[in-house]
């Protein structure tokens, strides 16, 4: 009588040989999860400077439209950063080392209208920079 050898299952052999193909394959997708948190950090710190930057220069908007016909303003370099931070520091404390500087100068009168060129800087970790510039033409009433 011949018995059949029935076999249940994996041997050894066969289940150290599928970890090491995973492993192998898993090995890039790791990589590819590290560098997207390092992207979205990234994301995260622009887009908070693109809107610090956007607030200060509706500030600015804002004190010269009001400006009289008569008056003008000029800012050279003034670091905003107390300012910024004062009300949402718990909120930028992933920002290290945040400076926030505005510049506001006159341009040479177009027309009828005063304008003014308005420029925000805003610079963390001491090598991510967020330049804005514009120019603004004081609203008339």
């Amino acid at each position: 009588m011949i018995h059949s050898k029935i076999r249940y299952g994996f041997s050894l052999l066969e289940i150290i040989l599928a970890l090491f193909i995973f492993g192998v394959a898993i090995l890039p997708l790791q990589f590819l999860f590290s560098e997207g948190i390092d992207a979205n950090k990234a994301i995260k710190e622009y887009s908070t400077a693109i809107n610090l930057a956007e607030s200060q220069l509706h500030k600015y908007v804002n004190v010269i439209n009001n400006l009289s016909k008569t008056s003008t303003i000029s800012i050279s370099k003034q670091d905003d950063t107390a300012e910024i931070v004062s009300g949402f520091a718990d909120k930028l404390k992933f920002l290290n080392g945040l400076k926030v500087s505005s510049t506001v100068q006159a341009v040479p009168p177009t027309l009828a209208s005063s304008a003014y060129e308005i420029t925000i800087e805003v610079e963390w970790n001491k090598k991510e920079r967020y330049h804005l510039n514009t120019i603004v033409v004081q609203r008339e009433d």
